[in-house]
């Protein structure tokens, strides 16, 4: 109730200002709205009177030419242009009386009258026109009636064959002509002397005696003729210049009627300034005094909150500095009973617990951001160190695999070899947990058909499946894109985890992989991966930490199936970076299907379908053992650790090569100086000079000559498989990556990637070359 008290006075204020600017604005906008449409009023006299000027500007052109030309269309013109302008003056004269200036009434009216006499010389110069026969096609008027007597005469002096006679009116036709067209005085005074001369002429001689009364008559009108003519002549030079006094009276007016719209302009927009400036002093009074009246209320209540007001801004300033993370510089806040000195107290409290907190914080962060940095490079180093003997295992094994062996020693070797195997992804899974972990995972955008990946996953445990007599197979619904752009490799190694696990739990029946589209927009596509299987199923206690690190179904289910737990971890972030989710579907005893979804962007063009490079698991790759025959290569290996060196080079005798070996960096790069190599395989970790190094001088030191030639194909062989590893081989200028430990089929499946386009491209060995193929 207090606050509404406090409140009540400030609005009527407010209430009684807004009233007030609302009723001076109403009244000011109704007077402008009046000057406005004045001013356009003004305007639009304005515009007629130019209009007029122009009409009459007009007119005195169509005059000149007309005097010039004779051609009856200016005369046309002529009179259009003088109506137009008296039009204009009886519009001058309405705007006048709309506007109520007695002085442009007055001049519009003296404008019309002037006009009017204008228009009627105008219309004499026509009657002229016409009575003197100048307009096109007129039969008649006083040139046409001068023809017919000149033709007369003609005819008359002709009939007398006298050749003087002929010669003096032929001069005084060439001089009616040249006065038709010129209508000059001088020539005419010329052509009355010349008949006057014939006259004489026939007076005179009495052999024309037979001929003179014709002659004489038609010689006395064709005179009388040409002396009407002269006089209409005269008659429409007094009706020009006439004209042209009418005309020189008409721009006084015009002018005076100009200077009284310029001066009524000139008021009407002083009127509007005056205005805006009367309504910019009365809002500006009114908010005065408003604020006046505000500022009277407010100061009775800012006087009794500003003691308050102060301690609120000093508690202000102390949480600025804790909020700067500057906590030895918490002011000394004040105490006291009221809000101020309560909420003081309780900051300092809060302020001395957060610092504590913060600092606690920072060490921990600290010891945490150690402890992944350690972990990192601690699981990496081991990975390293794990793969380097582990290749020397694989390596034997896959060779020992070769060998006559007896039943059970088979038996032990495919024992040996699924243990490593284990072990191998043992070390892929802890090594995809810490990159996830550490947000370092990062997926690729490459295009890629979905039939690939599923039939890459379904083959991959195909015997396994026979083993135990499961069907396994997959299945596309419709409407699923066969092209889509992701990470072909993440999605290959979610759905292997999946299809394994069920091909693993299931002993009878059958294990499904099935893709749907779920939704489309645009170019993404929402895809379904569902794997169904009739195995042990899993219970609703276990499915709540099945997709937890190191975590399985059921203690008794690990022992007897094996496993570490990461699997499902791993493939649960992975579907997660996919922009998708994974969940379970599973009744115990009655089987599970495992449901994730992916977002993915369809491909624009078709993906081509490629040939799978995997071998099923339980399936021997046989070695082409002739391959070198087929693919004659000069091979280096650099490659430090004796076992792998025996395991790489037994391994390539098998196909039938006999390569080069270089224990460290420093020898490979002498070795490559002295032979021309087609391909090195370089590890990475080597003493003197790494892999990388020795790559960049590989080809740094090479001649021109050596240059032209072509330079040997470099890829790596090493123990460190992450993608930053592989990343920084191909930035140092390698070529391809094979991973350590390597398989039989790998290391051919390289050597035929890499050696057939140097085989194909090169010419035929020639007498006197430096080196044969190996």
């Amino acid at each position: 109730m207090k606050l509404v008290r406090e409140i009540i006075p400030l609005a009527a204020v407010a209430l009684l200002m807004l009233i007030a600017l609302a009723l001076l604005d109403r009244r000011n906008h109704r007077a402008l709205d009046e000057l406005l449409e004045r001013q356009d009023d003004l305007l639009r006299s304005s515009r007629a009177l130019g209009d007029m000027q122009r009409a009459l500007l007009g007119a005195r052109l169509e005059e000149r030419t007309l005097v010039d030309t004779h051609k009856p269309g200016h005369l046309a013109s002529y009179r259009e242009e003088v109506a137009r302008a008296r039009a204009m003056a009886r519009r001058l004269q309405r705007e006048a009386e709309t506007l109520n200036i007695p002085a442009l009434r007055e001049q519009a009216v003296l404008l019309g009258a002037t006009l009017d006499r204008y228009a009627e010389s105008v219309a004499k110069t026509g009657a002229l026109q016409g009575r003197l026969g100048l307009q096109y096609g007129a039969d008649q008027g006083l040139l046409p009636v001068l023809r017919a007597r000149e033709r007369e005469v003609d005819a008359a002096i002709t009939a007398t064959k006298d050749a003087s006679l002929t010669v003096a009116f032929t001069r005084a036709r060439l001089l009616e002509r040249d006065y038709s067209q010129s209508l000059n005085g001088t020539v005419a005074g010329t052509l009355i002397k010349t008949i006057d001369l014939i006259s004489d002429a026939l007076d005179r001689r009495e052999d024309l005696a037979p001929h003179r009364r014709e002659i004489g008559e038609s010689l006395a009108a064709y005179r009388s003729q040409v002396s009407e003519l002269m006089s209409a002549v005269l008659e429409r030079e007094l009706v020009i210049a006439q004209n042209a006094l009418e005309y020189e009276q008409v721009y006084p007016h015009i002018s005076a009627s100009a200077d009284l719209l310029d001066a009524q302009q000139r008021e009407a927009g002083g009127s509007i300034r005056a205005l805006r400036r009367s309504t910019n002093r009365e809002n500006v009074t009114v908010f005065a005094l408003g604020l006046l009246a505000l500022i009277a209320v407010l100061a009775l209540q800012v006087r009794a909150a500003r003691r308050l007001a102060r301690r609120v801004e000093q508690l202000a300033e102390s949480m600025q500095d804790v909020a700067d993370g500057n906590f030895d510089g918490v002011r000394e806040l004040p105490e006291g009973a009221d809000v101020a000195g309560v909420l003081a107290g309780a900051f300092r409290r809060m302020s001395g617990q957060l610092a504590e907190q913060i600092e606690a914080l920072d060490k921990a962060r600290a010891r945490a951001e150690g402890a992944s940095v350690s972990k990192s490079r601690f699981l990496a180093n081991m990975s390293h160190e794990i793969r380097t003997p582990m290749n020397g295992v694989l390596g034997m094994l896959q060779l020992l695999r070769d060998t006559e062996l007896t039943t059970e020693q088979q038996e032990y070797v495919k024992t040996i070899h699924s243990s490593s195997q284990s072990l191998l992804t043992l070390i892929d899974d802890i090594l995809d947990l810490s990159k996830i972990e550490a947000g370092k995972m990062e997926l690729e955008r490459r295009g890629f058909t979905l039939v690939d990946v599923l039939e890459n996953a379904v083959r991959l445990f195909t015997p396994r499946a026979r083993e135990r007599s499961l069907e396994l197979s997959y299945r596309l619904q419709g409407g699923v894109p066969k092209s889509v752009v992701g990470d072909a490799t993440r999605l290959s190694q979610v759905l292997n985890n999946l299809v394994g696990n069920a091909v693993k739990f299931t002993t009878q029946g059958s294990v499904e992989l099935i893709v749907e589209e779920r939704a489309r927009e645009g170019w993404t596509s929402k895809l379904q991966f569902t794997v169904r299987d009739t195995g042990i199923g899993i219970s609703p206690e276990a499915k709540a930490r099945l997709f937890q690190p190191f975590m399985q179904a059921e203690a008794s289910t690990t022992r007897k199936y094996g496993g570490t737990g990461l699997g499902l971890s791993i493939c649960a972030k992975l579907v997660a970076l996919m922009g998708g989710e994974i969940r379970v579907e599973s009744e115990l005893g009655a089987g599970s299907s495992f449901i994730f979804t992916t977002t993915m962007e369809v491909a624009r063009r078709p993906t081509l379908r490629t040939t799978s490079s995997l071998t099923s698991a339980g399936e021997q790759f046989r070695v082409t053992k002739n391959l070198a025959s087929r693919l004659p290569l000069r091979i280096l290996l650099a490659e430090d650790n004796r076992v792998n060196q025996v395991v790489a080079l037994r391994t390539f005798e098998k196909m039938g090569y006999a390569i080069d070996l270089a224990v460290d960096g420093e020898e490979a790069v002498a070795m490559c100086e002295a032979r021309d190599y087609d391909l090195v395989f370089m590890d990475i970790q080597m003493p003197k000079l790494d892999g990388f190094e020795a790559t960049r001088a590989i080809f740094e030191r090479r001649s021109d000559e050596d240059r032209a030639r072509g330079r040997p194909r470099v890829i790596a062989m090493t123990a460190n498989v992450t993608v930053e590893d592989r990343a920084a081989c191909l930035e140092a200028g390698m070529d391809d990556f094979v991973s350590k430990p390597f398989s039989l089929h790998e290391l051919q499946t390289a050597l035929e990637t890499w050696g057939a386009p140097l085989v194909n491209s090169k010419p035929a060995p020639r007498a006197g070359d430096r080196d044969a193929p190996s």
